[in-house]
């Protein structure tokens, strides 16, 4: 069994047609404060590709947790912007 004890505040994901979007995120989580914002989609999580993988929630879920305090980046599509957005931060203890 794994134990984690670091979150990103990213709540929930939705899986949808092999995409990945953040469906919601924990107010002044560390993943609210690098700029992480709703239907975002993944794209890798650290080193990890993510779209067109046909991964689960609970697959996606295991590649967010980790220990307090570890680097995480997202490297992110969002409608609107031409280019692809990399998010790097912290992950914080749970409360």
């Amino acid at each position: 069994m794994l134990v984690y004890d670091g979150i990103t505040g990213i709540y929930s994901t939705q899986v949808q047609n092999d995409t990945v979007h953040i469906s919601s995120l924990l107010p002044k989580s560390p993943a609210q404060k690098a700029g992480l914002q709703y239907r975002d989609q993944f794209i890798m999580i650290n080193d990890s590709s993510v779209a067109g993988k046909g991964l689960k929630t609970r697959d996606i879920k295991h590649l967010l947790n980790g220990s307090s305090g570890e680097p995480i980046e997202l490297i992110i599509k969002r409608k609107g912007e031409d280019s692809l957005l990399i998010f790097s931060f912290l992950r914080d203890p749970y409360l």
